[in-house]
């Protein structure tokens, strides 16, 4: 039923809750995990300006902690023989978990309701409208209790 399942993080602790249910639907249908975060190195202020908002430096660092994040999330998968690989990739957020879940074809979108951010109604929200179309991947969330 499901051969690949996408699986967003954001290096929180409550987006990782989800990783126990994805294990389980990985482990019934040898599923393989493909793990995204999505790197937020700029903002928009609403008007159409687009800022900056760390260093080069300091942009650099966060690209190799997240590597070294998702290659420990990934190992644990591994270690429990489920076929997984990662993926990190820029802003902005919705439309690149979707281009992700489009191009690696997968089957199911896996998720907390909750990340660094705290509730992510908006993420939920924009992924269901602009990918679950006939034909294409359906989403789990599970939703978390914060605090």
């Amino acid at each position: 039923m499901y051969e690949k399942i996408l699986v967003p993080l954001d290096g929180s602790k409550r987006a990782e809750m989800i990783r126990p249910h994805v294990r389980e639907l990985a482990n019934r249908f040898q599923a393989t995990v493909i793990l995204i975060m999505v790197v937020e190195y700029s903002y928009a202020d609403g008007i159409g300006q687009t800022y900056v908002s760390i260093s080069e430096k300091a942009f650099k660092a966060q690209l190799k902690e997240n590597e070294l994040y998702l290659d420990g999330i990934a190992s644990k998968f591994r270690d429990k023989g489920i076929a997984c690989k990662t993926l990190m990739v820029l802003t902005p957020v919705v439309e690149k978990i979707i281009e992700a879940a489009n191009t690696e074809d997968v089957d199911l979108i896996a998720m907390t309701s909750h990340g660094r951010g705290g509730a992510c109604p908006h993420l939920l929200r924009q992924c269901c409208r602009r990918n679950f179309k006939p034909g294409r991947s359906p989403a789990f969330y599970r939703s978390v209790t914060v605090g």
